[in-house]
């Protein structure tokens, strides 16, 4: 079956999310010259020639809120969402290749979750809502609804969870029917955290000076006979 390319989509209301945001937007058209890239953001005047469109957002609440609104606003149905302090070290059709088959794609979050919630038992764990693959189909649509209604109304109460938007966005798909793959930590590599890898790390998430530098080094290992790629090891990067 022939992969559809998604669009990738950006959120960036403030000066330093847009200075972050063209790092990451200059790494994909290093390796993606010709996908279609739109940035949400409150700034009127903001262009970009590597950007294909820039919309205002309509709902802005100057929190992580935007993300969600960014993602309900968008038109189009296969959208690979990433937040700004993220870089692409590699082609990753592969991992496009998952909306073949579903609604959904996203990785775990290292702190596995870090709010007690009574409908969502502890083995189902925070997914890290940075890196996110995404069918925009009904149950999609749904799902993003919920969330955003369910994190504003913690926002309403004065809740401030330490990983901000990432409880609501569990709850929520704990108690919806949606068909969705865990991605592995090459694709969404949470440098600055520590994480256990395997193979090619693809996509970087986290903030540091310099991305060049992880990218010379983070594959450098020993290499599987069997796979061709970089072995089982430990990376934390400061």
């Amino acid at each position: 079956m022939k992969t559809k390319v998604p669009t990738i989509v950006f959120c960036a209301t403030r000066q330093k999310d847009i200075s972050e945001a063209e790092i990451s937007i200059n790494s994909i058209r290093e390796i993606y010259p010709d996908i279609e890239i739109i940035l949400f953001t409150n700034i009127e005047s903001y262009t970009n020639p590597r950007v294909n469109s820039v919309h205002i957002l309509k709902n802005q609440q100057n929190n992580f809120l935007d993300k969600i609104s960014t993602l309900l606003e968008v038109k189009r149905k296969r959208i690979l969402f990433l937040d700004g302090d993220t870089f692409l070290i590699k082609n990753i059709d592969e991992l496009f290749a998952l909306l073949n088959n579903f609604d959904l794609a996203v990785a775990h979050a290292p702190n596995r979750w870090t709010f007690k919630i009574n409908e969502v038992p502890d083995s189902f764990p925070e997914f890290n809502t940075g890196v996110l693959l995404l069918n925009k189909n009904y149950k999609i649509r749904r799902l993003l609804k919920n969330w955003y209604n369910d994190y504003k109304k913690y926002l309403d109460q004065k809740v401030d969870f330490p990983s901000k938007d990432q409880p609501s966005f569990r709850k929520c798909l704990f108690l919806s029917k949606i068909r969705f793959s865990v991605l592995t930590p090459e694709y969404n590599c949470r440098f600055t955290m520590g994480a256990m890898v395997s193979h090619n790390v693809k996509l970087l998430h986290g903030r540091t000076n310099d991305f060049s530098k992880i990218k010379k080094s983070i594959n450098d290992a020993p290499i599987n006979q069997w796979s061709d790629e970089p072995k089982l090891r430990w990376i934390k990067y400061e």
